[in-house]
């Protein structure tokens, strides 16, 4: 025997017209179901979002703050190191004319002991041909 073929009537077409039609029609309703999921995933994570931003900027204010302190510290560091700079200067320029002046008081000295010495040994020449002249 062979096979029967199914013949394909209006009524059985219509059928399978419905039941393709159901079938889109729940599958259209279920991807609704999931864009409102996603709806709602999407606002979740548009709020975490937010809220992460606004922390994270809660944060870094923070941190700013807190480098303006430390820039702050460092200028009150800056200002003491001029300070102290200005002071080294000072007791160098200090120290600078002292030496001079100490130098310049030994260089008369020098200057007049070997005034004084050539003075002497000159006159001891003198003393000595004197002597031998007569």
């Amino acid at each position: 025997m062979a096979p029967s073929k199914k013949i394909w009537t209006g009524d059985r077409l219509d059928g399978l017209e419905k039941k393709v039609d159901d079938g889109f029609a729940q599958v259209e309703k279920q991807f609704k179901q999931v864009d409102k999921q996603f709806e709602k995933v999407e606002g979740k994570i548009e709020s975490s979002v937010a809220a992460l931003r606004s922390e994270m900027d809660a944060r870094f204010d923070k941190v700013d703050a807190r480098f303006g302190k430390v820039d702050a510290r460092f200028d009150k560091v800056d200002e003491r190191f001029d300070t102290v700079e200005e002071k080294i200067e000072s007791s160098v320029k200090a120290l600078d004319s002292k030496f001079d002046t100490k130098f310049d008081g030994l260089n008369r000295t020098l200057f007049g002991a070997a005034v004084s010495v050539i003075v002497t040994l000159i006159a001891c020449c003198a003393t000595l041909i004197a002597v031998a002249v007569l």
